[in-house]
């Protein structure tokens, strides 16, 4: 098996060569070409060390954008507050039945686990 530098580099001639070729196909004509097995997450992780992408000002955007995001969460509207109280929370599943243009919702029968 080959160094990783030479693996890098023949990567990085596949890549020049098909642009617009993925991890994956990138990956079939490695092994094809070389006769070598390489992963699709060593490809993935050279693509974007050398940033070989066919579109740089899109990829720079994205990940600008990921970044940006990385650094402050999502804000919810409104977060749950959970409260120590029993049946705080529940869920109840129902029997839907449409008859003569009614709908009628079946409650379960409710149960407890005898011990």
């Amino acid at each position: 098996m080959g160094g990783t530098l030479i693996q890098e580099e023949r990567i990085r001639h596949l890549r020049n060569r098909h642009p617009y070729y993925g991890k994956k196909k990138l990956k079939v004509l490695y092994e094809k070409e070389y006769s070598e097995e390489i992963s699709t997450w060593k490809i993935k992780r050279v693509i974007r060390r050398h940033k070989l992408y066919p579109d740089k000002r899109k990829a720079d955007k994205i990940s600008r954008k990921r970044a940006r995001a990385r650094q402050k969460p999502r804000k919810r509207i409104t977060p749950l507050v959970k409260e120590g109280r029993p049946c705080f929370l529940f869920h109840i599943d129902t029997i839907v039945i449409y008859w003569d243009s009614l709908k009628r919702s079946i409650l379960p029968q409710w149960t407890t686990l005898a011990s």
